[in-house]
């Protein structure tokens, strides 16, 4: 996402993620869909490079959100993970639909 810096302090501007991606302008030509649905997203929790701390946010097979941070798994809803990755998104993973 380009969330850094060169001076190694960490970008604030707010990211709107989303559910769903369609890529088709971005490719010239395919026979292939070019949606994509979220799966996962990486969040920096931290004021520069040099520190800070990770929590992922992955969707289970059953279409529900779990946060992992560290020893801590627990549940969570779609609008609380788009919340949070308003301004710490550092990776998002989306699956070709």
């Amino acid at each position: 996402m380009g969330r850094f810096q060169n001076s190694r302090k960490k970008i604030k501007t707010e990211i709107h993620i989303q559910n769903q991606i369609d890529m088709s302008k971005y490719v010239k030509t395919t026979s292939q869909t070019c949606e994509y649905t979220l799966k996962s997203v990486i969040n920096h929790i931290g004021e520069n490079i040099d520190q800070g701390h990770y929590i992922t946010f992955v969707k289970t097979l059953n279409q529900e959100w779990t946060v992992f941070d560290d020893l801590h798994v627990s549940r969570t809803t779609e609008e609380d993970v788009f919340n949070k990755c308003k301004k710490s998104c550092y990776l998002a993973f989306y699956t070709q639909n």
